[in-house]
């Protein structure tokens, strides 16, 4: 393939696969990862914090018109609010560590051109959140049976939301470049060394209608030499 993109006039130089990221980026992406789990882990700490300022400011004796089951009540409670207050703080640590983990899946796939084509990661830290949450449930359901799966499951949702950021092909050195100004794609190749499916003189129909003369005006098709 690499002989034919060469002889059809395509540099295979251009199209070689490669990743151009940098020592600086990496470390600048992974000061990004850090701060994004230390904010969420902030806010969900802020919390529960407070949760636990309530609760243990919560003066018990002096409520003596209550009897102990009111007194009980209200224990449980406050009890749910530090369970509602640590789930948030946990939720908040696993939007954390999702954040960072699309922030590393966008340096990589910015930084990585297959075929010419430099690749996007599209995926947001919510849809991979909501994912490890079905995924630790459905491990839970089946006894952490699922547990092996999730591996797969990643990488399939990385792949998923992972796409060109060119639609088309890059453009490439051909024989409109080297002498034939007037007819783009003289080679007749794509920039992955194949035959396009319409011909390359289409735009010019006066070149390539039978019978003709070699040169001079189009003759009818049908009409008798």
């Amino acid at each position: 393939m690499e002989n034919q993109r060469l002889t059809t006039g395509v540099d295979a130089r251009a199209l070689r696969s490669k990743f151009d990221g940098g020592l600086l980026g990496l470390i600048g992406i992974g000061f990004l990862q850090f701060f994004a789990i230390l904010l969420t882990v902030i806010i969900g700490g802020a919390i529960l914090a407070v949760a636990v300022y309530f609760t243990e400011a919560a003066d018990f004796s002096a409520l003596d018109d209550f009897d102990a089951d009111s007194i009980k009540d209200l224990s449980i409670a406050f009890l749910i609010i530090l369970a509602v207050a640590a789930i948030v703080f946990v939720f908040c640590l696993l939007l954390g560590i999702c954040w960072a983990n699309c922030i590393k899946l966008r340096w990589t796939t910015r930084h990585t051109v297959i075929e010419g084509r430099r690749l996007k990661f599209n995926g947001t830290s919510w849809q991979l959140l909501g994912n490890s949450l079905k995924w630790f449930f459905l491990s839970v359901i089946t006894l952490s049976i699922y547990s092996f799966w999730i591996p797969i499951r990643e990488k399939q949702w990385e792949v998923k939301h992972t796409e060109f950021q060119e639609k088309t092909a890059p453009a490439t050195q051909n024989y409109a470049n080297g002498g034939y100004p007037g007819y783009p794609n003289y080679a007749g190749y794509n920039a992955y060394g194949q035959a396009p499916a319409q011909q390359p003189y289409a735009q010019y129909p006066q070149f390539y209608m039978y019978p003709q003369p070699y040169y001079g005006q189009p003759q009818d098709p049908n009409a008798r030499p």
